[in-house]
């Protein structure tokens, strides 16, 4: 298919335009996820501190599966959000 120098122009203008929206769309979703990460990593920070004070009182051996299961819990959010951080910023940054 044969096309004429204004059509492969208009063609790369809206594919311009579709890019420019695509980044807006993920710098957007990019702060609204930054800012989903923030309180699940101060929940971690929490809960490791408390974790460490019973550890300290009951003794280094002192094991809680309730507390290993909140930082794991933790951890996994905060992995699953970066995750999709880390692919979005990579995508940014290829086109």
């Amino acid at each position: 298919m044969y096309r004429t120098d204004e059509e492969i122009e208009a063609h790369m203008q809206r594919l311009y335009i579709l890019k420019k929206k695509r980044h807006k769309e993920i710098k957007i979703h990019l702060a609204e996820l930054e800012a989903e990460v923030e309180p699940i990593i101060d929940e971690r920070i929490e809960v490791h501190a408390e974790y460490q004070a019973l550890k300290r009182q009951h003794g280094s051996e002192y094991k809680s599966k309730l507390m290993i299961g909140k930082l794991s819990s933790c951890t996994q959010r905060m992995n699953r959000i970066n995750k999709t951080i880390r692919a979005y910023r990579e995508e940014l940054n290829n086109e």
